[in-house]
């Protein structure tokens, strides 16, 4: 029986894949991509320090011709704003900095908080106590 389901399943994969591959069409007969068939989204920083604007088709292997890539935005900028009693980093997908550097003028210590809405974001925090240096990852 178990063997029989297997077959039958295999079967039915084999007829969408044949089916599938019967109803590709070539690039050469697909009409040209219009704006509203894609989107942009940004790459990863490269080894430059810079994005690349990509286009991604809605649905692939209904158009042609999508636009090419372009040199986005640097990888190297962040930006900071006062927010009352905290500072706000930009919010697109760049990496941002903030150094803060402290000299005790006495023995003492030094806390800060931080906060983030979306818990899939990566934190590093590198904490610098006179040479040593020892990253701190959340």
């Amino acid at each position: 029986m178990r063997e029989r389901a297997w077959t039958s399943c295999f079967s039915r994969c084999l007829v969408l894949l044949l089916a599938a591959r019967s109803s590709a069409v070539p690039a050469e007969q697909l009409r040209p991509c219009d704006e509203t068939d894609y989107y942009y989204q940004y790459t990863e920083c490269d080894s430059t320090g810079s994005r690349w604007r990509v286009a991604i088709p809605l649905n692939p292997g209904s158009c042609s011709d999508l636009p090419p890539p372009t040199r986005g935005t640097a990888c190297c900028s962040s930006s900071w704003t006062p927010q009352g009693v905290y500072l706000e980093s930009n919010r697109d997908e760049c990496t941002v900095s903030l150094v803060y550097a402290v000299h005790l003028e006495r023995q003492g210590s030094v806390s800060f908080t931080y906060q983030y809405p979306d818990n899939n974001i990566f934190f590093e925090f590198y904490v610098s106590l006179g040479s040593a240096r020892s990253p701190i990852v959340v």
